[in-house]
């Protein structure tokens, strides 16, 4: 996830998607840009590349189990910023990634 170098992000807490819940965790990023994987259909290269004010963090996402999820939007994060809950939404369909097969 891009996020701004000068002002603090939320502390992200849960994620929702497709139904499922998840424990969210916060890690940072010290490269410049990550290779993220391959897309499943197309098999082009997915590198994430910060802007020059922004850096990265990786969201690292922990099955919870199903529940009955919120109805706003298909992915939701969920977490705190100055002591008061907040929201990001997202209706956008995911890019599934190939699966990276360990030899």
């Amino acid at each position: 996830m891009e996020v701004s170098k000068n002002k603090p992000s939320p502390a992200w807490q849960t994620a929702w998607y497709k139904g499922v819940k998840y424990s969210v965790n916060v890690l940072q990023v010290n490269q410049d840009s990550v290779i993220i994987g391959r897309s499943k259909n197309s098999k082009n290269i997915v590198v994430i590349k910060p802007g020059i004010e922004t850096k990265l963090i990786q969201l690292e996402f922990t099955e919870q189990g199903n529940f009955k999820a919120p109805k706003v939007a298909g992915f939701i994060l969920e977490g705190t910023l100055d002591k008061k809950q907040v929201h990001l939404t997202s209706n956008e369909s995911a890019v599934e990634l190939a699966p990276v097969l360990m030899q």
